[in-house]
């Protein structure tokens, strides 16, 4: 009850923080010079608002692995929030000739950018965690990867090796790409359908995840050199993934 109590409350936090974040960003773009950039990133603190408050109401997605994502979320939205404050308090306050010349600079943009970027990543994080939170694909295969996944798991990026989830998580690398969800939706049903095919053969060795290609990924699964599904247009954060191998792996 706790933890659940603990979900609810971060979400609210994070749900609070996006609509400062919305007030912020939207009276800045009035006032900074060539803010277009900034419109645009609107939309995304609105789904980041619509998913909170999805949380809040909907018990079957408050789950730990929610919650781990709800609050590196909360990290990125804060500093983002102190940001947008403090360049508004630039447009807004001291004199008429100081605020025409911040205004002309807007030298604050980048970093606002930037951090909304991050603030973009981690609510695409977040609608993977919520997707696998209440995904009984992953409940389904569960058993039968256990064994194999605790045995051997080799992640690769673009070819070259990153960290597993035993191992320091600062190291992986990020790929950006894009159909986040759709991709979601494929890995749900290829795994529904290779789940079946798999129980009569024995406890593979061997789980991989493979991407390749720079605007178009592709990911592969490989279990004893044979594919076991490939999802094209994906997207993974590195919390993503490893949220992936948590879930995949707890028993």
């Amino acid at each position: 009850m706790a933890e659940i109590l603990g979900i609810i409350a971060s979400a609210a936090q994070l749900t609070q923080f996006s609509f400062k974040i919305s007030a912020s960003l939207t009276e800045i773009c009035t006032r900074l010079n060539g803010a277009a950039d900034l419109q645009k990133y609107l939309v995304q603190i609105k789904q980041l608002q619509d998913t909170t408050l999805l949380i809040q109401y909907n018990t079957e997605l408050q789950s730990s692995i929610v919650k781990q994502q709800l609050e590196s979320a909360i990290t990125e939205a804060e500093y983002l929030e102190s940001l947008l404050s403090c360049t508004l308090r630039e447009y807004t306050q001291g004199n008429l000739a100081r605020r025409i010349f911040n205004a002309a600079k807007g030298g604050k943009e980048s970093d606002i950018v930037s951090s909304l970027k991050r603030l973009e990543q981690e609510k695409t994080s977040l609608v993977i965690c919520l997707t696998i939170s209440n995904s009984a694909t992953l409940s389904s295969i569960q058993g039968d990867l256990t064994c194999l996944i605790r045995k051997n798991i080799q992640v690769y990026t673009r070819g070259t090796a990153i960290p597993t989830m035993n191992q320091d998580s600062s190291q992986w690398q990020t790929p950006t790409v894009k159909d986040m969800d759709l991709a979601i939706n494929k890995v749900s049903q290829l795994l529904v359908k290779t789940t079946m095919k798999s129980k009569n053969r024995r406890t593979p060795s061997k789980y991989r995840i493979t991407t390749h290609g720079r605007v178009n990924h592709k990911i592969n699964i490989k279990i004893n050199n044979s594919n076991l599904l490939s999802v094209h247009n994906s997207q993974f954060t590195r919390q993503a993934a490893q949220t992936i191998m948590n879930a995949m792996t707890a028993r």
